[in-house]
């Protein structure tokens, strides 16, 4: 018999404060507690205040968060597509994103890379015989998936990324609204 500890998860604490000052002589004032060192955990001690002059640190910070996340299957891989071809342009215009925070835009070439890879997953994904997607391999193909993947595949093309026409062809048969209604 022996004792062993068992720890809480500790929690990060994150908020943003987002507004608007309209007049040249107006002042944004936000107060902001510093804890003292004994209520911080090393692993999850910081304190990072960034400033932006535009809203679209909003959107930024919105797109990072897609182009970042963990979980990548087809639903989420169609999520990152469309925001990829939505805000890139605005993410290489507005890319001097404060690093300290550890929020680094991708370039453009990353960005379009990014895109080629997820296209290269899904494609791998699809099913060959219905040309549909599931939510992750060998699950059962669902039409709410396919039809978000649809819309990414659209997106991507108007955007003028190389997507498999295949690929276009095999979904494009799948989203009739025949098909649809079977699934």
């Amino acid at each position: 018999e022996f004792d062993f500890p068992v720890w809480t998860p500790a929690t990060s604490e994150a908020f943003a404060t987002y507004g608007e000052v309209d007049d040249d002589k107006a002042v944004a004032v936000q107060n902001i507690r510093v804890p003292s060192t004994e209520q911080v955990w090393p692993q999850f001690g910081e304190l990072s205040v960034s400033v932006t002059s535009t809203a679209l640190q909003s959107m930024v910070d919105a797109f990072l968060y897609v182009y970042n996340y963990n979980f990548m299957y087809a639903e989420q891989r169609a999520s990152r597509i469309l925001s990829c071809t939505a805000m890139r342009d605005v993410i290489e215009a507005f890319s001097k994103v404060d690093e300290s925070c550890g929020k680094k835009a991708p370039t453009g070439k990353e960005i379009d890379d990014t895109v080629l890879s997820d296209f290269a997953y899904l494609e791998k994904l699809q099913d060959q015989s219905t040309g549909g997607f599931s939510f992750w391999g060998g699950s059962e193909i669902n039409v709410f998936v396919s039809i978000h993947v649809a819309l990414a595949v659209s997106h991507a093309i108007f955007h003028k990324y190389d997507v498999s026409h295949t690929m276009a062809q095999k979904l494009e048969k799948f989203c009739t609204l025949k098909n649809c209604e079977a699934h």
